[in-house]
């Protein structure tokens, strides 16, 4: 543990480690910094000028800038080293997010095992040569096997990415104007799940995809 809480003082202390991480970054960005923005010809000039006046004592005054610029290096190490932010999506241009979008969505698509057979449970549990089938046990069997696909899959689209398909729908209509054949399929996935949402999803991806390099 880097840092902890002193059990008798109640004051935190930092550890060895961490001391000697941020020695390490801070020396090395002052040097750095030295190495590149400071030259001594500059500073000549000023060092003669504050020795030969009269007012000023040399010796605080040379103290005082050597503070002052080691305080100056401290605060810029610190932020030149900073951990850069990464480069947010909504900074990217929209094509690029709509081929993201896509992307994520066809990986979920393509992620689901197989949907259940509908013609085999039906051969299984709802024939009339199937001596244990009935209308009863098919629909027992279907809603426990079929719909909870179905119900599983569109939940993990409207958790996950409804809201992105239509804000991305939104800045397509500012941009060029509504797609009938882009709506289709988004007004298809907001109903209840009926064995076609996931031929609803590929229409969408293939659509997005296709407006995304019209707009390149």
């Amino acid at each position: 543990m880097v840092v902890s809480r002193g059990l008798a003082s109640g004051r935190f202390c930092v550890g060895p480690n961490m001391w000697g991480l941020i020695m390490d970054r801070v020396n090395h960005a002052v040097n750095e910094y030295i190495d590149n923005h400071v030259s001594l010809s500059l500073l000549k000039p000023v060092a003669l000028y504050l020795w030969a006046s009269s007012w000023l004592h040399p010796i605080s005054v040379g103290a005082s800038i050597l503070v002052l610029c080691v305080l100056v290096l401290v605060i810029h190490a610190y932020v030149e080293t900073r951990p850069k932010k990464q480069k947010l999506s909504s900074d990217l241009a929209l094509p690029d997010r709509i081929r993201n979008f896509s992307k994520e969505l066809a990986g979920y698509v393509s992620g689901r095992t197989p949907r259940p057979d509908e013609d085999e449970i039906w051969q299984k549990y709802g024939s009339s040569s199937s001596a244990t089938s009935s209308p009863e046990m098919f629909a027992t069997k279907y809603t426990e096997t079929i719909q909870l696909w179905d119900d599983q899959l569109a939940a993990g689209y409207w958790k996950d990415y409804a809201d992105r398909a239509g804000e991305l729908r939104h800045e397509l209509v500012l941009r060029r104007g509504a797609d009938l054949e882009l709506d289709r399929p988004l007004n298809d996935l907001q109903k209840a799940p009926a064995g076609q949402h996931h031929l609803s999803m590929r229409k969408l991806i293939e659509r997005f995809r296709l407006l995304a390099s019209q707009l390149d």
